[in-house]
């Protein structure tokens, strides 16, 4: 069958969504594409083994020493150096993924052709595109590559050459890695502008009952219990700032009610167990990523959330979902760690969403509640509710992992 007739439903094409272990970002995203993938698209898993990209970011983000390094990394000359080498690295060390791709395409019963291999982080694209000529050879398949910029920020490391197409969140991201291949000489990359991926569940509409539950949590004037939710970072950073913030929260209001998902082990032990002693916290915790994640979009469309604790990481784009929707809640944001935490302040400023469906608190803890509670006391976060606009813009929408599988069909039909 010629390429330019094939669909992403054609038994041989095989759809591949790879990811790594580092944090749950990538992972949500992996997800929101897995539940959004076309009726007839089944797509398979790979959560490499590979532990190179998971131990570099554990490391830079436990340690505060460390996180500086990582950000001083992420900018001017050091970013440069730093690309160049991790890059040349990745791409040098690809024969673990090339194996792992190798097995799970080899298992499939159909005759494979071409194999469209999805990845969710930079460390992993790089592998992938080191390996694709060899794999190609070995199977005698078509490879095609897409790879999904998992934060709003222009990181020189984000550009994989040999990748078949880059999905980037705004198209001053678009334009500033554009530039750089062009000034650095690097293989022209084709890249296109969708809305960050969001999961379909959280982009559900409430009920007007529902609806109306989330308003009175926000009225400084009514009782109802106010229901947060805090999910912890794959990192497991920040835990006695979110202790402290949810503590004096409840102390000036005891109407705040904390739902703390995080995943179970040696870094969040601790921390759970000083939660499981307090009245107005519930804990939802697994020892498994995926479960966690799950367990995190249940009960946002189980239960009417009106506030979520997070840091500005790939939770930030959940501003792209309407008031309305279950996942619509108000995001109240940590401080920033690294670049990209910066990148996504920038995008929530650039498009109107900073002070209006998430605020940036304090370092200080303490400090950070008074302003919660005052902003709460004062009406702001029910205006919130109240006033909400719908942004004008093609990379504005709570659609966006729908649209990446369009666009990802019409790379495939092109033959591209």
């Amino acid at each position: 069958m010629p390429a330019s007739a094939l669909q992403l439903t054609d038994p041989s094409v095989e759809v591949v969504l790879a990811y790594a272990s580092t944090g749950l970002g990538h992972l949500r995203v992996t997800n929101a594409l897995f539940e959004a993938a076309p009726k007839g698209v089944f797509p398979h898993l790979l959560k490499t083994r590979d532990q190179t990209a998971s131990t570099l970011h554990r490391l830079t983000s436990m340690n505060p020493l460390s996180r500086s390094l990582l950000e001083w990394s992420q900018n001017g000359l050091p970013e440069a150096v730093f690309t160049k080498g991790y890059r040349t690295f990745l791409r040098s060390n690809h024969r673990g993924i090339q194996a792992e791709l190798a097995t799970l395409i080899e298992q499939e019963f159909n005759i494979v052709k071409t194999v469209l291999i999805v990845a969710t982080h930079f460390g992993l694209a790089h592998q992938i595109a080191g390996a694709k000529a060899a794999l190609s050879k070995q199977l005698g398949v078509k490879i095609i590559l897409a790879v999904v910029v998992t934060d709003d920020s222009p990181q020189r490391i984000w550009y994989v050459e040999d990748a078949d197409i880059l999905f980037v969140p705004s198209y001053e991201t678009k334009s500033s890695l554009e530039a750089y291949g062009k000034r650095k000489g690097l293989k022209k990359l084709k890249m296109h502008v969708v809305p960050y991926p969001l999961s379909p569940r959280l982009s559900v509409s409430l009920s007007p009952k529902n609806m109306q539950k989330r308003k009175l949590q926000c009225d400084p004037a009514e009782k109802s219990r106010i229901e947060v939710c805090v999910p912890i970072s794959g990192a497991a950073v920040n835990l006695d700032y979110i202790e402290n913030l949810m503590s004096a929260m409840y102390r000036k209001n005891p109407r705040f009610f904390f739902y703390v998902v995080a995943r179970q082990n040696m870094y969040t032990k601790g921390f759970l167990q000083k939660l499981s002693r307090r009245p107005y916290v519930s804990l939802i915790t697994s020892i498994h990523d995926r479960e966690i994640v799950k367990y995190y979009n249940d009960l946002l469309s189980s239960t009417v959330i009106s506030f979520e604790i997070t840091k500005p990481s790939e939770q930030s784009f959940k501003v792209l979902l309407p008031v309305t929707s279950v996942g619509g809640g108000i995001l109240l944001l940590s401080e920033p760690v690294g670049r990209q935490e910066y990148d996504n302040l920038d995008f929530l400023k650039r498009y109107g969403y900073l002070n209006s469906r998430a605020f940036s608190t304090s370092a200080d803890a303490s400090v950070s509640a008074e302003m919660i509670v005052r902003m709460h006391t004062e009406g702001v976060f029910l205006r919130a509710y109240r006033t909400e606009k719908s942004k004008a813009s093609h990379n504005i929408s709570s659609r966006g992992a729908e649209q990446f599988w369009t666009e990802l069909s019409h790379l495939l039909t092109a033959g591209k």
